[in-house]
């Protein structure tokens, strides 16, 4: 097993997290000059909330059955992570939504793009790491998106320490904190 912990300044360049970003789906000047001051204010919290957290394993693909359905033919071994930005965000985001939807929209927007950055650099870590050892990592992979059943959360709960990161499971397979993911990263010989 494998723990990771990460900066804000390291989630933040990789999600991107600056107003100029975050904004640019706002075509009209006007609306973004508007919108900013809520994105600068959400922004401002995140330093001292976020507590980016993973723990990662690889595993043989003998031993996850599970998962073969739907992996690639070739591959060899499998990594497993679970990754959160931790229970400070969690509870700051219960308390804006108590005052301020629209605020906790925009901090939701935020925390979705700080996740994906958290995800890419462990995701990048792996690959550099088999890289090295003449391997292939294939795309991460998330229960509950796309092919892969959310079930798949009770297999990777069932091989990984999530608690030694703050993160349980619900029985309707969701997990908490609520800003957290699960990966599954096929293996596979370089070819």
């Amino acid at each position: 097993m494998k723990f990771i912990q990460k900066t804000y300044a390291e989630i933040a360049a990789a999600g991107k997290l600056n107003p100029d970003h975050l904004l640019r789906r706002y075509k009209q000047e006007r609306r973004r000059r508007r919108m900013l001051p809520y994105y600068e204010a959400a922004l401002a919290d995140l330093p001292d909330l976020l507590a980016p957290e993973a723990v990662l394993g690889t595993f043989e693909i003998g031993s996850v059955d599970d998962f073969t359905p739907w992996l690639p033919d070739q591959t060899i071994e499998v990594v497993m992570a679970i990754c959160t930005l931790g229970h400070p965000i969690d509870r700051h985001i219960r308390e804006v939504m108590a005052r301020d939807m629209a605020a906790a929209a925009i901090m939701e927007e935020i925390l979705l793009a700080a996740v994906v950055g958290f995800t890419n650099l462990i995701h990048r870590e792996i690959r550099t790491s088999f890289k090295t050892k003449g391997l292939k990592t294939g795309p991460p992979y998330r229960p509950g998106v796309g092919q892969w059943p959310i079930e798949l959360q009770k297999t990777i709960f069932t091989r990984l320490p999530a608690g030694k990161i703050g993160v349980t499971l619900t029985d309707e397979l969701y997990m908490v904190p609520l800003q957290s993911t699960s990966l599954i990263i096929p293996i596979t010989k370089a070819i």
